[in-house]
């Protein structure tokens, strides 16, 4: 059926009106296309005998728009030559709300800027361009954590991917966060990460691709917040992003993303640490990682969220309010003084590859920078031996400046090891020992901290886990011995029944004593001798009874 023909039914069968309003509710489907559309409309009323001289204005369509699409943009082309009405309002953007557009022939997401249309449905794009601007959230989050694609690129995947299929761009500013497609995940995720917290004490955190829908639900499309039903149905959420402030883990989490499989993990926090370290560990029926890592956390004050800030003060004033309402005593901190010392063994320890990397051309040393800058300390300057010293001195003179500085401050000291004093703050003694007792607790505690190498930490972690495992070995063990004495038991019981059952000797004498007093032999005995006896037997009986009939 032909264009022309199908619009002379539509002139034909629709009055004007019929049309205007046929024309509304496609302006609706045609959302996507309403830039392309506006110019039709905008179009002046002249070559009225020649309609059809305006399509060249869809040739900004894609060629894979459906046929019926182009349809529509015909019909529009050749009623705008008819009818006295600029139809324009009906299709224009709103506030916020800007159109789509193509140069080059190539889909431009740039006009899609996820700060300007918030209260856009995205619903009727196509799935690519879907992902285009899912990918260009993705990275705007990554560059607020000092992170680009190519650092984590399966992340980077995992997290486009998740913001695709969680629907995060039908979410608009009306639509509450519970109707997000993607809730539940972020719930569960958030439930093991406080378990775990609660199991073992350590930091809860987030895997990254969870961490950055949350993180774009909130900024990016402006979802409300109920933090009064939160309290309720999602507290695990609440207490995670409030109290926990887990996004400052972000750059953490996405580094670590391939490492820790995409669960949520622990954090625990070594100011030694060059580069975060993963290790499993697991409590009871759960395995789980814990990152050590001295990563600073990022600063979420550049992300502007303001959402994350609601939740956190809401859960540190009801923080706050349990904490008064349980004691009026005077909780301000104690300060101690410590006592930390590190040698040249432990310094180099702690550098790792990086004593061999730094000033090699065979590596980008300016991509060291990070990683210099998390190792390097006083103390760790100090107990350098003079040749390093003069190395990192190079260096950093090109990278890191200030450290420089500090460097020549103490570039002729040759010592082994090097001890200073430190003045800590730790937690109100009333609360649990008393002052001196849990005073001299944590001091001796941060003491031996100091002194004790990650390393030492993961043996005595394995040794654990080795003892663990050598228990449960023990109880399997007995566990199997009882199942062979059960098992031993009941093959004697078995083979006792057996043997009762192959012994028909008395089932024969009785069938001999029927056919000795000339009586037909009863049913029931011959069905059990039919179960019971073998088939020799049941063939001798049958012919004896044959003899005697």
């Amino acid at each position: 059926m032909s264009n022309s023909y199908l619009f002379s039914l539509w002139a034909d069968l629709l009055r004007p009106s019929e049309q205007l309003f046929v024309l509304h509710r496609a302006a609706t489907l045609l959302r996507p296309f309403r830039q392309t559309f506006c110019i039709i409309l905008y179009l002046p009323r002249k070559s009225k005998d020649n309609p059809t001289s305006y399509l060249n204005c869809t040739s900004g369509l894609s060629p894979a728009t459906p046929p019926a699409v182009r349809l529509i943009f015909t019909y529009v082309l050749t009623l705008r030559c008819m009818l006295p009405i600029r139809l324009a309002i009906l299709i224009q953007p709103q506030q916020n709300d800007h159109a789509f557009t193509r140069r080059g022939g190539s889909k431009n997401a740039a006009v899609l800027s996820v700060h300007v249309n918030k209260a856009f449905r995205f619903e009727k794009i196509d799935l690519e361009l879907q992902k285009e601007v899912s990918g260009k959230i993705v990275d705007d989050i990554f560059r607020h954590a000092g992170l680009a694609k190519d650092d984590a690129p399966e992340c980077w995947e995992k997290s486009q991917d998740r913001l695709v299929k969680g629907k995060l761009l039908n979410t608009t500013l009306s639509t509450r966060i519970t109707a997000y497609s993607g809730w539940k995940t972020i719930k569960q995720y958030s439930k093991t990460a406080m378990r775990l917290y609660q199991q073992t004490g350590k930091l809860p955190c987030l895997p990254a691709h969870v961490m950055i829908s949350m993180i774009a639900l909130l900024f990016y499309r402006k979802i409300r917040l109920d933090t009064a039903s939160m309290k309720k149905s999602s507290p695990n959420v609440l207490e995670l992003f409030g109290a926990h402030d887990t996004t400052k883990w972000l750059r953490v989490a996405i580094l670590t993303s391939e490492q820790v499989g995409h669960e949520s993990f622990l954090v625990e926090v070594d100011h030694e640490m060059v580069a975060p370290q993963v290790r499993k560990e697991h409590s009871g029926s759960d395995n789980f990682s814990i990152v050590t890592t001295t990563e600073p956390p990022i600063s979420i004050e550049a992300l502007s969220i303001l959402a994350f800030d609601t939740l956190k003060s809401n859960s540190e004033d009801e923080s706050h309010r349990e904490s008064t309402a349980s004691t009026d005593t005077d909780d301000s901190p104690i300060e101690q003084v410590v006592t930390r010392s590190i040698t040249r063994v432990q310094a180099l320890e702690r550098a790792g590859d990086l004593i061999n990397q730094v000033r090699n051309p065979d590596f980008d040393q300016f991509a060291l920078k990070d990683k210099m800058g998390l190792w390097l300390s006083e103390p760790v300057i100090r107990v350098l031996p003079m040749g390093l010293r003069k190395t990192v001195l190079l260096y950093c003179s090109d990278h890191l400046p200030d450290w420089s500085v500090k460097i020549k401050e103490h570039y002729f000291e040759d010592r082994d090891e090097h001890t200073w004093q430190e003045t800590i703050q730790v937690a109100p003694a009333e609360q649990v020992y008393g002052k001196e007792t849990l005073g001299s607790l944590l001091a001796k505690l941060k003491t031996i901290e100091a002194n004790i190498h990650p390393t030492e930490l993961r043996e005595a972690t394995l040794d654990r886990d080795l003892a663990t495992f050598a228990r449960k070995k023990e109880t399997f063990a007995e566990e199997m011995s009882q199942q062979r004495q059960t098992l031993d038991w009941d093959l004697e019981v078995f083979a006792r029944q057996r043997q009762a059952l192959e012994d028909t000797s008395d089932l024969e004498t009785l069938w001999g004593w029927f056919q000795s007093a000339e009586v037909n032999i009863p049913d029931v005995l011959r069905i059990v001798m039919h179960a019971r006896c073998s088939w020799d037997t049941l063939q001798r009986l049958s012919d004896l009874d044959n003899v005697q009939n």
